[in-house]
C-alpha cells in the first residue's frame, strides 16, 4: 500500500498550500518592514494592518523554511506551526491574566482599562466585572448609551466620573476613586479618536495632580489614514498635555506597529509591556494580539502590570500600578 504522502494528488495539495504560504509570509515581512522603514508614510500605515501580528509572521516565516526544507513534512510542519502560534499567545495572554486582585501599594495609583464591547452580549456580566475590580481609575472604551445605567451603579465606588457615553461616536469614560479635579470626553470630529480626559488629585498617593487620557483609535484594517490621522491627533494632544500623563486603551495597535512607535517617539512616553495580548477573548478568552495599552510620561514608573480578568468582552482588560519615579529613576531614563 503507498503511504499518503506519495499520492500525487497529496503531494499537489502539499506543495501548493507550502506556495500559498510562502507567499503569504514574504508579503507578510514585507509590510513590516515596510512600517520599519517607511514609518511616516501611507505605506507604513498599510502596514500596520498586519504589524500586531509580527510575532505570528516571523514563526510562520521559519516554518515555511522548515517546511520548504523537509518537503516530506511540509503540511504537518504548516499546520503545527500554526497550532503552535496561537496556543503561544493565548497562553501568555492566560498566564498575565490575574485570577485574584493583588493588593495595591498606597504609594500607587492603579489603572484599569477595558474595551467593553459595543456588542457585549451580557451586561449584567460586564457589570459584575467591573464592580469586582480593585482599581483606582477605570477606562472605559466603548462605553456607550446600553451602559449609562451601568455607570450610574458604579458611582458607589468610582465616585468621579468623566463621559461621553450618551455620544455615540465617542463612548468613552473615566471613572475614578481619586478625585477630579478637571476633566472633559468628547469627539468632535472622525479625525479626532474618542478621548476622555481627566486631571487627577493623588496626592494622598504621592503622586500630585496627574492627567489620564483614556482613547479608542480607529482600526487600520478599516481604514488606515483614519488610524493614522488619529494616532498623530491624540500624540499632539498628549505634546500639550502638562506634568505627569498617563494614556490608556484600546490604540487597535501593537508594538511593531509603526504609528504606536511613532506615538512613543514624538511624546517619550513608555509602554507596560513589549506584549501582552488582549484581544479577542470572546467567544474563547485566546488572546494574539497586543491592541490596548497604558503609557506614562517619563516622571512615572510601573510598579506592576498585568491583564485583568475576562469580562465577557471580546478584549481583556490591562491594568498597572503606577508610581512617581525617583529622581535616581528620573536621572537614568533622562537622555
Amino acid at each position: 500500500m503507498r503511504q499518503v504522502s506519495s499520492v500525487p494528488g497529496f503531494a499537489r495539495v502539499q506543495s501548493l498550500a507550502a506556495s500559498v504560504a510562502t507567499v503569504a509570509a514574504l508579503a507578510a515581512l514585507a509590510a513590516i518592514a515596510a512600517a520599519h522603514l517607511a514609518p511616516a508614510g501611507q505605506l507604513a500605515a498599510l502596514a500596520d494592518t498586519v504589524t500586531p501580528m509580527s510575532g505570528h509572521v516571523l514563526l510562520g516565516t521559519a516554518a515555511v523554511v522548515l517546511a520548504l526544507t523537509l518537503r516530506k513534512f511540509q503540511l504537518a510542519i504548516l499546520a503545527a506551526s500554526v497550532v503552535f502560534a496561537l496556543l503561544a499567545c493565548a497562553g501568555l495572554g492566560r498566564w498575565s491574566e490575574v485570577a485574584v486582585w493583588p493588593a495595591s501599594n498606597p504609594a500607587t495609583v492603579r489603572i484599569y482599562a477595558l474595551n467593553s464591547w459595543d456588542a457585549h452580549p451580557d451586561l449584567d456580566e460586564l457589570e459584575r466585572a467591573l464592580q469586582a475590580v480593585e482599581a483606582d481609575v477605570l477606562v472605559l472604551t466603548e462605553a456607550d448609551r446600553r451602559k449609562i445605567p451601568m455607570l450610574e451603579r458604579l458611582k458607589t465606588r468610582f465616585p468621579y466620573k468623566v463621559s461621553c457615553a450618551h455620544e455615540a461616536i465617542c463612548a468613552t469614560a473615566i471613572l475614578s476613586r481619586l478625585p477630579i479635579v478637571a476633566g472633559v470626553a468628547a469627539r468632535t470630529r472622525n479625525l479626532v479618536p474618542p478621548v476622555a480626559w481627566a486631571r487627577i488629585d493623588a496626592r494622598a498617593r504621592g503622586l500630585g495632580e496627574l492627567t489620564v487620557i483614556g482613547t479608542h483609535v480607529h482600526r487600520p484594517t478599516r481604514d488606515t489614514v483614519m488610524h493614522i490621522r488619529q494616532m498623530r491627533a491624540l500624540t499632539q494632544m498628549i505634546i500639550e498635555t502638562k506634568g505627569p500623563v498617563i494614556v490608556a486603551g484600546d490604540f487597535n495597535a501593537g508594538g511593531w506597529s509603526a504609528s504606536f512607535r511613532q506615538l512613543l517617539a514624538a511624546t517619550g512616553l513608555r509602554p507596560m509591556a513589549a506584549f501582552l495580548p488582549t484581544w479577542p477573548a470572546s467567544p474563547v478568552v485566546a488572546p494574539q494580539v497586543a491592541l490596548d495599552h497604558v503609557l506614562v510620561s517619563p516622571d512615572l514608573v510601573f510598579a506592576r502590570r498585568g491583564l485583568g480578568p475576562a469580562t465577557g468582552s471580546d478584549h481583556l482588560p490591562v491594568f498597572a500600578d503606577i508610581a512617581k519615579r525617583t529622581p535616581q529613576q528620573l536621572s537614568a531614563v533622562t537622555p
